[in-house]
């Protein structure tokens, strides 16, 4: 009788001591993940314990907030960052390889590559701060666009500066030239920035054409009255005149009087009466006239030219 009460003593306690070990070994914990969180309640003892039980596996290259053999506690808070493949391509060299780390001046400065003032960096196909975190991806791809210099003759002025961005219109108004539709520039706006470049830039000017009744104001970068009327779309047709002349370099007040000219030609007749002649014939009786040969109308024709300016 007391053997059985041993066993049955022995059989409480060891239950009552498990109940106690699942009491005090269960706990609940946070696990924060590819920017999600979760709350889960583990008896698992360590860090790695509670994320295999929670079927979170872990790469190499992840970055756990926690020690893995660390024990846990209740209310721990375990921070992941999912390790993603880095593709970093710089003056035609390319590195892959993973990293948990989100920011691109430190995945940079992990490979000795130096960023620039004026440099670029791409990420993802977009500009991007080099000191900002990324978000989550498997995959990021960071381009280094390196400051190509820019020489551009503007006005008798040399301006010199560097730019990484795509086309030398966009380097232009970044710099703060801005261009009117026409200004002539050489090489052209769209012209890639893939090596140095130098530019120059013929700025154009307000004009005040009078051409009729009616006054047009535009904008050219010709050089003489004559190229800057072509350039408007109104240039000089056959007797059309301008003044100033149209060799002439543009006014300084800007404004050009513009002359239509047509001519045409028109002829005007008027008749040319008959006169009488009176001559002696031996043949004729005195006293009588005979008609020897009748006379015939004619004509007189001028041809007059007509000039119409601005009709």
């Amino acid at each position: 009788m007391k053997t059985r009460y041993l066993v049955l003593s022995a059989v409480a306690l060891v239950i009552f001591v498990g109940l106690l070990l699942i009491f005090v070994v269960r706990k609940t914990i946070i696990i924060n993940i590819d920017d999600e969180q979760r709350e889960i309640t583990t008896q698992a003892l360590t860090v790695s314990g509670a994320l295999r039980q929670a079927q979170i596996p872990l790469h190499p290259e992840d970055s756990v907030s926690l020690n893995l053999n660390q024990m846990l506690r209740d209310g721990d808070t375990i921070t992941i960052e999912r390790a993603s493949q880095i593709h970093i391509l710089d003056d035609g060299e390319s590195y892959i390889f993973m990293s948990a780390e989100r920011s691109p001046a430190n995945l940079l400065t992990s490979l000795d590559i130096s960023i620039y003032p004026d440099d670029r960096v791409v990420v993802n196909g977009l500009s991007y701060n080099p000191e900002s975190i990324l978000p989550y991806l498997p995959t990021h791809s960071i381009q280094i666009i390196r400051a190509t210099p820019i020489s551009v003759s503007l006005k008798g002025d040399q301006l010199k500066f560097n730019t990484s961005v795509a086309t030398l219109g966009q380097a232009l108004w970044k710099n703060g030239i801005h261009l009117y539709t026409k200004d002539n520039i050489e090489p052209a706006i769209n012209t890639l920035l893939d090596k140095p470049l130098e530019a120059k830039i013929q700025p154009s000017r307000e004009i005040e054409i009078q051409e009729f009744d009616r006054e047009i104001i535009e904008r050219t970068s010709a050089s003489n009255v004559g190229q800057a009327l072509t350039d408007i779309g109104l240039p000089l047709q056959g007797l059309d005149y301008s003044t100033p002349h149209e060799d002439e370099a543009l006014p300084s007040d800007g404004k050009i009087q513009l002359v239509r000219v047509k001519e045409e030609v028109i002829v005007e007749t008027s008749p040319i009466p008959t006169e009488i002649q009176y001559q002696p014939a031996s043949d004729v009786a005195i006293d009588n006239q005979q008609l020897i040969q009748p006379g015939e109308i004619g004509l007189t024709a001028q041809r007059i030219r007509i000039r119409y300016e601005n009709d």
